[in-house]
C-alpha cells in the first residue's frame, strides 16, 4: 500500500506561540534562566528544548522562587488578577498574551460590564480550567458562565442559569471547533 502524508504549510504553532517562543528564546540567550507562568506551549519535544535552554514553567506567581524577578506570560493570558499580583510583586513582566486573546478579553470586558448594569448573562464556550478560559473569565470577575458543548449549555438553561429574557452573549475560546461553537449558538 502506498500512501501519500501532505502537511499543511500553515500548520504548526500560532502566531502567538510563536512570538512567545521567540521572545523567551530572546530572554534565555541574553540572560539566562526564565520562568513562564504554565506551559508556554502544548508540545513536550519544544518544551524539552526550551527547558534545556533554561525556561521553568510554574503554575501560579505564589510558586516563584524568592529570588525570581521576571516572569513570561504565554499567548494564553492571564487574568487581570495575575498582573495585580505580579505588580504587588514588584515583578517585570514579559506578556506575550496573543493579540487575538488581547482583542478578546477586552471586548468580553466591555461586554460584561455593559451586560453587568442590564442583569445580563455572558458565557464562554472553551474548556473549563483551560489558561486561555481562565483569563477570559477573569475579566467578568469570575462571574462569566462556562459551557464547554451544546449538552452542558441546554443543562445551564434548564437549570435556569440563563434567562434569555435578558441580555445574554456568548464568547468562544480561539481554539474551539467553530462548527460546535456555531451550533451552540445556534441553540441559544
Amino acid at each position: 500500500m502506498n500512501c501519500q502524508v501532505d502537511i499543511d504549510e500553515a500548520s504548526g504553532f500560532c502566531a502567538g506561540v510563536i512570538k512567545a517562543i521567540s521572545t523567551a528564546e530572546k530572554y534565555l540567550s541574553e540572560n539566562g534562566p526564565l520562568y513562564s507562568l504554565g506551559a508556554i506551549v502544548h508540545n513536550d519535544e519544544e518544551l524539552s528544548r526550551l527547558a534545556d535552554l533554561g525556561l521553568r514553567s510554574v503554575d501560579a506567581l505564589s510558586s516563584l522562587p524568592a529570588e525570581v524577578k521576571t516572569v513570561l506570560i504565554r499567548a494564553h493570558g492571564e487574568p487581570p488578577a495575575t498582573y495585580q499580583e505580579a505588580q504587588r510583586r514588584q515583578l517585570q513582566v514579559i506578556d506575550c498574551t496573543c493579540p487575538v486573546v488581547i482583542r478578546l478579553q477586552k471586548l468580553i470586558r466591555e461586554r460584561f460590564l455593559y451586560l453587568q448594569a442590564h442583569e445580563g448573562c455572558l458565557i464562554i464556550f472553551g474548556k473549563k480550567g483551560h489558561a486561555e478560559v481562565l483569563g477570559l473569565q477573569g475579566q467578568t470577575d469570575g462571574s462569566a458562565l462556562i459551557v464547554e458543548n451544546l449538552e452542558q449549555l441546554q443543562a445551564e438553561l434548564e437549570a435556569g442559569r440563563i434567562n434569555v429574557d435578558k441580555a445574554v452573549e456568548i464568547f468562544s475560546q480561539t481554539t474551539k471547533n467553530p462548527v460546535e461553537y456555531r451550533s451552540v449558538c445556534d441553540y441559544l
